[in-house]
Parts: C-alpha cells; structure tokens; sequence
C-alpha cells in the first residue's frame, strides 16, 4: 500500500465524505484490502458494500454473473436459468457465484434427476424465498440497530471500518451456525410428525388431516393510514409476535403472514380451536385496532412446497370474513372435532346454517365456536 497515496485513491475514484484527512484514508483502504477487498471492488462498489461482501463471502467468484458462472458446470442451460431463479439468486447483479454456492447448484441439480425438476424446483423456491427474507429481515436488523450508531459519530472513518468489520466477524459465523441449527430442529420436528399421512397417485405431493386456520386483524387498514412508521412498526412487531405465540404454544404452525392476515395449520380440531380462541385477543389488545377474527376449516389438504392447499385451505380462508370481531367461525369437521374431544374442552359450536361461498360448488355449514 505504500506506493499508493490519498491523490491515487482519489484519482481511481476511491474516497469517502467521511475520511478527514488524507491518512484516515489511507489508512481505511489498508484494512479493507488486508480482508482481501481489491481497489476495483472499492472503485465500483464503495467502501460499506465491499467490505459486507467480502466479508459474507470471501470465496473467489466465479465471474460477475450467475449465468455466465454456470456455465460448464455439467447443468443444462434452461434448467439452470430455473434453478438460478428458484434459488432467487437474479442474473446481472454482479454477484458472481462462490465455488460453494456452485457445490450447491450441483448438488440441487443431481437432487433434481432423482425427484424430477419440477419437484426440485418446488422445494428449492421455498428455501431461496425463506433464505431471502431471512436476509432481508438481517439486514434491517442491523440498519436500524447498528449503523446508525456507528455514522453518527465524529470519528475516523478508519474507525468506522474497523467497527463494522468487527461487528460482522463476531456476529456472522455465529448466526449462521444458529441459523443452521434451527433447520436441524425443524427438519427432526417434522420427521417426528405422528399424523398418518399417504403420497397422491401422482406422486407429486402427501395428503394428510390438518386443520387449517386464517385469521385477520379488523380495521388494519384504516390504522395503517392514520399511523406513523414507528406507531405502525410497533403494532406489527408485537402483532407477528403474540401471532407466532399464540400458534405455537398451542401446538400449531404459521405457515405465513399476509400483512395483517395469518394462516396456520394444526394437526386436529381441538388444537386449532385452541389456536383460534389465543388469537381473537390480540387485535383488541394492540391500540388502534378493532379486533381480530378467525375461520377454521379441517379436512384432507394437499401438502408441497412447504405450503398446503386443497377445499379445505379455500373454505377456512372464505369464511373467516363471516366471524364477528374476537369471533371464530368454523366447519361442521371442527365442530364434530370438538363434540369427539375426549374432555370438555369449555367451547360449543351454534349452528349458524349452510353458506355460499365463492369458488365452492356446495353450500358449507358453518357454526360459530363460542366458550
């Protein structure tokens, strides 16, 4: 670095606003370049991204584009384009592809000659979106917790670097461990799944009982247009947390979040009853809003991709607009659930009679689940 000075930088287009003098420099382009940053990286990217992506990936990159990095890699070209986009991985973004992210593609693609591309597809879609959102959910995390911080301060821009480098050594390789793990856990909690379950005569998804549930927040749209960010920041955090509460603690899964709408599955009546009277309190618990209500449905559901779908998953999500607010409204499958519980359980089901619904063919008997 010594034959490089601050004019040098300067006239590759190498600089910072925050650099106070031609040391403080001099001295930050040394630290990214001892982690193994180049100064083509600093000239395009800038100082912050280089350093996060060099950090996050310090394999040598094959190339700056994902498609031209997987070519000769033994992988048909259209399959890989739909690997490449299953993974969510976007072509042109000068990212270029690690020797392991490579390994990875190989392996998803070997996996696919045994499974069927089709089916491969389907899985690797949930792992590139979850992955994603995981990320993008980090690295918020991080912005609003650890950047600001670190920018406001009047130091050196040497101690910038020096502070954000430290702070991904120490927290990266742990989270990714922890992130690790949960997927270990998770993945054991659904092999011990007790529910019987059979594979369709295709051979394209696994049947199995569930009962299905949605659930919506009442009057959330008027109170996001009268809210701030930080009042509606504050409602949805704690809306998403008392949500996964209330599902797992009463044996249930959140199989996604829609804004203000969840649906999660149970793997029988009493528990997604269970479910449904934790979460009608939460609307009325979070200032601002109205209330919360719940449609629960149970029956054979399609299961793929993570996801399930089928009658079942349509009627749950039809006939919770039926609810009253903090109100449940459910199938005569649940209600019959209940009624075979083996103890009482403190709920009855009222009849409330046969409904159209749109998109299903036959009217539906709803009951209204009350304690």
């Amino acid at each position: 670095m010594a034959e490089l000075t601050a004019a040098d930088l300067r006239a590759c287009g190498i600089d910072h606003v925050r650099a106070q003098n031609d040391a403080d420099l001099v001295d930050s382009v040394q630290i990214l370049l001892d982690r193994g940053v180049t100064l083509d990286q600093l000239q395009r990217d800038g100082f912050a991204k280089a350093l996060s992506q060099q950090s996050i990936r310090p394999d040598p990159l094959y190339g700056t584009d994902a498609d031209l990095a997987l070519d000769g890699v033994g992988i048909k070209e259209e399959f890989s384009r739909r690997l490449r986009l299953a993974m969510g991985l976007a072509g042109g973004s000068g990212l270029g592809l690690t020797n392991a992210e490579l390994e990875a593609t190989r392996l998803f693609a070997s996996l696919a000659d045994i499974v069927g591309e089709d089916e491969m597809l389907s899985v690797v879609r949930v792992i590139g979106s979850s992955t994603a959102r995981v990320a993008r959910a980090t690295t918020e995390l991080l912005r609003v917790n650890f950047q600001p911080p670190i920018d406001s301060t009047a130091s050196r821009l040497t101690d910038a670097v020096e502070a954000y480098a430290a702070l991904v050594d120490a927290s990266l390789p742990a989270f990714l461990d922890a992130f690790t793990a949960l997927v270990r856990r998770h993945l054991a909690a659904v092999l011990a799944e007790d529910q019987a379950w059979v594979v369709d005569a295709s051979r394209r998804a696994t049947l199995q009982e569930n009962a299905i549930g949605f659930a919506d927040l009442i009057g959330f749209t008027a109170f996001t247009e009268r809210s701030d960010a930080a009042a509606f920041m504050t409602a949805m955090v704690r809306f998403e947390r008392d949500v996964q509460d209330a599902v797992v603690d009463h044996g249930g899964t959140v199989v996604k979040l829609i804004g203000d709408e969840v649906m999660f599955a149970t793997p029988d009546p009493v528990s997604a009853v269970r479910v449904a009277s934790a979460l009608v309190g939460i609307g009325r618990d979070i200032a601002g809003l109205e209330g919360m209500r719940v449609g629960l449905s149970y029956g054979q559901v399609i299961r793929s991709g993570g996801d399930f779908y089928g009658t079942v998953v349509n009627i749950a999500a039809r006939i919770v607009g039926q609810a009253y607010p903090d109100g449940v409204v459910a199938t005569q499958a649940v209600a019959d659930g209940l009624t075979a519980a083996e103890f009482d359980l403190g709920y009855e089901a009222q009849p409330l009679g046969p409904h159209e619904l749109r998109g299903i063919n036959q009217p539906v008997d709803l009951y209204r689940i009350r304690p």
